[in-house]
């Protein structure tokens, strides 16, 4: 069935969808173009990918635009604020002298690059969880202590 498909409507490629002896469906792709039939149960991590995409309904088939940017992983950004305010709270207990840090020393801590950072400090900024010093370091504030402590009880 997908063969013809494919060669009916002027798709180039034909890819299987499924894992081991499972078989979700096919992925019909031209240079712009994407169709994708699938049978059901739809496996959720598939469902995720298929949510990305603006369909054209037809019976069975999808007509897909895919985004070319990745999705966003909330879990994984939720995870660098934690990290953020974990590296604050702990310079603030261990040296309440010199709490603070700057951008490099919390891209070498996390190991991520400033552009990572970016959008996570504006949110710890924005909730007034971490505030920026006179001399542009970052420092935790009392409501980021009470944000991590309570994320960690």
């Amino acid at each position: 069935m997908p063969d013809s498909i494919a060669a009916g409507r002027g798709f180039a490629n034909v890819f299987k969808l499924g894992y081991l002896s499972q078989d979700w469906g096919y992925l019909l792709t031209t240079g712009t173009r994407i169709l994708v039939i699938m049978r059901p149960p739809i496996p959720s991590t598939i469902q995720t990918a298929m949510k990305l995409m603006t369909f054209n309904s037809k019976e069975n088939e999808k007509e897909a635009v895919i985004s070319t940017e990745p999705p966003v992983d909330i879990k994984a950004e939720q995870q660098k604020r934690t990290a953020v305010l974990e590296l604050l709270y702990t310079k603030m207990i261990r040296q309440p002298i010199s709490p603070a840090m700057n951008a490099r020393e919390l891209e070498t801590e996390l190991g991520m690059e400033k552009a990572s950072l970016d959008v996570t400090v504006w949110y710890l900024k924005e909730r007034t969880m971490i505030r920026t010093g006179d001399n542009g370091r970052f420092l935790i504030t009392a409501d980021g202590i009470d944000r991590f402590e309570s994320q960690r009880s």
